[in-house]
């Protein structure tokens, strides 16, 4: 898998977190348990991460309410543009890590 692909792929998985959430666990298919599972395993990951309440709020912003570019929650923490750059490369690690991407 190209690193373009695969960052869209992991990309699209934080950002259906939300809705998939919304549904019963018994209505949702083994791909949307699947998921879950991940960011679950995702965010248990960054709770043990330096600076991780700031880091769970870009996942917040940026992937779950999709309010924020990377930049904009940069500046709302407030931390600087390549440090939010830094974290979200960690967490799209820490994805690839769960989902045991090539």
């Amino acid at each position: 898998m190209k690193m373009r692909g695969k960052r869209a792929y992991i990309r699209e998985v934080l950002r259906d977190y939300p809705e998939i959430c919304k549904k019963l666990p018994e209505k949702r298919t083994r791909n949307e348990q699947r998921r879950v599972e991940i960011v679950k395993g995702v965010l248990e990951m960054i709770e043990r991460m330096s600076d991780a309440r700031s880091k769970k709020k870009i996942v917040e912003m940026v992937y779950f309410r999709k309010s924020h570019t990377l930049h904009g929650a940069a500046m709302e923490i407030p931390v600087a543009s390549r440090t939010v750059d830094r974290w979200n490369g960690q967490i799209m690690r820490a994805v690839e890590e769960i989902m045991d991407l090539p």
